[in-house]
């Protein structure tokens, strides 16, 4: 009677082994591509496996099972394996989707017995393989057989390899050219993944080749996007300083830049430049802080630490007139300046610091992430000014984004007690 079998473990993807190889004599190997329509689809291999039934001891080979060739019982073992081609569905070209690491990979095993010749049984099995992302999934196929010799008497199971699967990543995403099917335009991009087969000293490279299509549901079906690049050289970040005495700013300015070239569908080819701005680094300005008359004049070199912290509502930066540039999100940092207590009197919180934002370029065929603007705080200095009667302190912040510094002075008037 023919026995089925289900066994299922999940497992996450990774760059080890599945499973652990049995000894076999790895030189009985035969192996040769799978071929459909002149395309290799896979690999097919075989191999002999031996038993000695009449004292039970297993055997890979006649001379190794301690006995002569009429006392063995012989089996050819085959394995299949097919590469993938399939489709999937998505909403986002989001690299970050797409990488090692963002993906599960799950087993399930299943087997069926079938009689073979000379009291031979052959379990058919197969390894599926499912690879996991956020928005769709594919799968691999592992095709192995294994026997048993059953006499009525003993039950003996013949040596086989066991396929041992490692999983070898994603390579980046590849653009295809958009399409119009039943007026709805789907641009499309290529997910190639790939696992190694190990299979005694004998690996096979298996791929997955994922056409991954994503619904454009405001494109015009009489003219779309056929491909969208971002011009090679054209992507540029400037930090310009800039200083306002009016308006006691001094913050520098973040200029991205980049230029875009689109194909469309009438054949028709556009450029366009975009330019980006954002101010960064220590804002506010100059403040003069009100506090209580201090006991007595502080010395000029006084030292100062700052610490910063994320501020939780960092709301959007303005809109851009560009429709293809999202999620601009400035997120600020407040500097808080102190001195040591024992020197008794602390300059208050200076108020917003760093500046660096994010955001994404995404026309739905073309996606990258704008570069990202650096912002550190330091410390610099002190300085006191004091008659005998009343003073002002100064302390001095030194910004550095990108490489590029400025500086914030942060000024207290006080009356000597």
């Amino acid at each position: 009677m023919a026995a089925v079998f289900l066994s299922a473990l999940g497992i996450s993807c990774h760059r080890e082994p599945i499973e652990p190889t049995p000894s076999l004599d790895d030189s009985e190997i035969t192996s040769e591509p799978i071929v459909e329509n002149g395309e290799e689809i896979g690999y097919s291999l075989s191999y002999r496996s031996w038993i000695v039934p009449g004292d039970g001891v297993k055997s890979s080979t006649p001379e190794k099972g301690g006995g002569n060739s009429n006392d063995t019982v012989s089996v050819i073992l085959h394995d299949t394996f097919y590469h993938v081609d399939t489709v999937g569905y998505v909403n986002t070209w989001d690299p970050d989707k797409y990488k090692q690491g963002n993906y599960t990979c799950h087993w399930d095993k299943y087997g069926l017995a079938r009689p073979g010749e000379n009291n031979v049984t052959i379990t058919d099995s197969a390894i599926v393989l499912r690879v996991q992302f956020e928005e769709f999934s594919f799968q691999y196929r592992i095709n192995f057989e294994t026997a048993t010799y059953r006499n009525g008497a003993i039950n003996i199971p013949f040596p086989h390899h066991r396929p041992v699967i490692t999983d070898l990543g994603v390579e980046e995403l590849e653009s295809l050219e958009t399409i119009c099917r039943n007026d709805s335009v789907l641009a499309r991009k290529v997910l190639r993944h790939s696992i190694k087969i190990s299979v005694g000293n004998k690996n096979y490279i298996l791929k997955a080749n994922v056409v991954l299509h994503r619904h454009l549901p405001d494109a015009n079906p009489n003219r779309f996007i056929v491909e969208s690049i971002l011009v090679p050289g054209s992507l540029q970040t400037y930090l310009d300083p800039y200083c306002n005495l009016n308006e006691n700013v001094d913050i520098p300015l973040f200029d991205i830049d980049f230029t875009v070239r689109r194909r469309f569908s009438d054949q028709s080819i556009e450029e366009e430049p975009n330019s980006l701005w954002f101010r960064a680094g220590v804002s506010g300005g100059m403040c003069n802080p009100q506090s209580s008359p201090l006991p007595y004049c502080p010395p000029g070199n006084t030292n100062g630490q700052i610490e910063t912290e994320p501020v939780p509502d960092s709301g959007a930066l303005p809109p851009t007139d560009n429709p293809y540039i999202h999620d601009c999100i400035r997120n600020p940092v407040f500097v808080k300046l102190y001195h040591d207590a024992s020197e008794g009197w602390q300059t208050p919180n200076v108020g917003l610091g760093g500046i660096p934002n994010t955001g994404y370029y995404d026309d739905g065929v073309l996606w990258f992430r704008l570069p990202q603007l650096e912002v550190h705080m330091e410390y610099v200095g002190t300085h006191v000014d004091c008659d005998g009667t009343r003073g002002i302190i100064y302390d001095t912040i030194r910004g550095n984004s990108n490489g590029i510094n400025y500086y914030k002075v942060v000024f207290r008037e006080f009356n000597i007690q």
